[in-house]
Formats: structure tokens, C-alpha cells, sequence
């Protein structure tokens, strides 16, 4: 019986050795960064999906792109980049600018209010790139 244990031992720790390589780079934590920039469509229409180009810098060369994260209350949306870290030898980068869409499509009339997050201030308050649109009912 000890026999059929320490084999099943040995295959098991091959299996995750031959499985392991010591470039993979595991994620290791997540991160929110900064919009830099948005090119917004001028007009919203109920019903009508528009397309937010939203620019956000990556810091290092260990960041990938995770996810948008929306924050909705009411008629105002809070947008934020999300990124991943992975472990390994990480370059530091300056100006390296990625592009996410955002869609949106309101599905009613009325005043709303896009805030995307780009960073914080000096006393640590949250800073955004505002965008409000008085939506209009879709022409007949």
C-alpha cells in the first residue's frame, strides 16, 4: 500500500513540475488606474447605443487589462479601468496608452452624467473627466 501511495506521490509532483514553468507569471493582485482621456460621442438618443473611446495608461509592463467597472446611481454612471498585476520582472512605462469602448444606451429621457475615474487629487479625493448629456426622446 505504501508503494501505490508514494507512486501516486511521485506522479502527482511530476505532473505539476512538467506543468510549471518558471516564465508563467501569476496574477498576483488587481488594480485600478487612470483615464486618461475619452472621445464621447456629442449627443445620446433613448435607445440609441453610442460608443465611449476611453484612453487609460498602463504603469508597467506586469498590467493587463481586466475590466470596466460601472457604478450606477440613478441618472449618474462612475466608470473605472481595472487591471491585473502579474507577478515576474516588470517595466516601468510612461505614455503606454491603451483604448477600451464603452458603450452606452439610455433608455429614457433626461440629464445624465458620465464620470470617468482618473485618478486623485493631493488630498486624496477622486478625480474624473466629466460627461453630461441631456438626453433626448428619439426622433419620430
Amino acid at each position: 500500500m505504501k508503494s501505490i501511495v508514494t507512486a501516486c506521490l511521485i506522479f502527482v509532483l511530476a505532473l505539476s513540475s512538467a506543468c510549471s514553468n518558471s516564465s508563467d507569471n501569476f496574477i498576483v493582485g488587481q488594480e485600478t488606474v487612470s483615464i486618461t482621456a475619452v472621445d464621447a460621442p456629442d449627443t445620446l438618443i433613448i435607445g440609441q447605443r453610442l460608443v465611449f473611446k476611453v484612453s487609460y495608461n498602463v504603469p508597467t509592463t506586469c498590467h493587463d487589462f481586466l475590466r470596466v467597472n460601472f457604478s450606477i446611481e440613478g441618472k449618474e454612471t462612475t466608470i473605472s479601468i481595472v487591471t491585473t498585476i502579474k507577478e515576474g520582472n516588470c517595466n516601468n512605462l510612461t505614455n503606454a496608452s491603451q483604448i477600451v469602448d464603452v458603450e452606452a444606451a439610455p433608455n429614457e429621457a433626461g440629464i445624465f452624467t458620465f464620470k470617468f475615474f482618473t485618478g486623485f487629487d493631493s488630498q486624496g479625493n477622486p478625480t474624473f473627466i466629466v460627461k453630461e448629456y441631456d438626453v433626448a426622446p428619439r426622433p419620430i
